[in-house]
């Protein structure tokens, strides 16, 4: 939910 990518953001977060 930073400045990363939403490549392993959304893995952490939205869990796709």
């Amino acid at each position: 939910e930073e400045a990363k990518p939403d490549n392993e953001v959304s893995e952490n977060v939205a869990g796709v």
